[in-house]
């Protein structure tokens, strides 16, 4: 598959499940040796129906909005932002689709929804694996910062942000 057919749209209560499957792929087919096996298996566990029914529960509650990428109408990357907090929540793209100029796409996308929204600066928690990838992208590291698993388990990141 080449980008040539990707497509960036809103996201669908069906694209659910394909939207999980990346998050998995994404973490799970990196080689960043940043995270230990656990970590890595509690912030992205095999995808099953309670999961699907989590995402889409925690989609209304939390406010947020998503975009998917997808290329021959499979789902490859998404991204997910809550424009009330001015917090970009995540950009993941499958393993096998990495490297491609997907994720800088999705990422485009997703701040100009955010600037039509009123946000004026993007903040995340990066994955420490994914902080080139931001600063690349023109965000800023601001500090260490910690990611907390639903177990409580705390996961190191980088709180970083990017004025739009």
């Amino acid at each position: 598959m080449h980008t040539s057919t990707l497509a960036i749209r809103s996201f669908s209560d069906g694209d659910a499940e394909a939207v999980l499957n990346v998050h998995y792929s994404a973490i799970h087919g990196c080689t960043s040796s940043d995270y230990d096996a656990d970590t890595l298996n509690e912030w992205a566990p095999p995808v099953d129906p309670k999961r699907v029914d989590g995402l889409l529960r925690e989609k209304v509650a939390d406010g947020m909005t998503m975009l998917v990428a997808t290329e021959l109408d499979n789902v490859v990357g998404f991204a997910s932002i809550v424009p009330s907090k001015s917090t970009l929540r995540a950009v993941y793209i499958a393993s096998r689709f990495q490297r491609r100029g997907i994720g800088k796409k999705l990422l485009v996308a997703a701040e100009e929804f955010a600037k039509q929204q009123g946000v004026s600066t993007l903040h995340l928690n990066s994955s420490l694996n994914a902080v080139a990838f931001y600063l690349a992208c023109g965000y800023e590291t601001v500090g260490d910062g910690v990611h907390r698993l639903r177990s409580g388990r705390q996961m190191a990141c980088i709180q970083m942000s990017k004025r739009l």
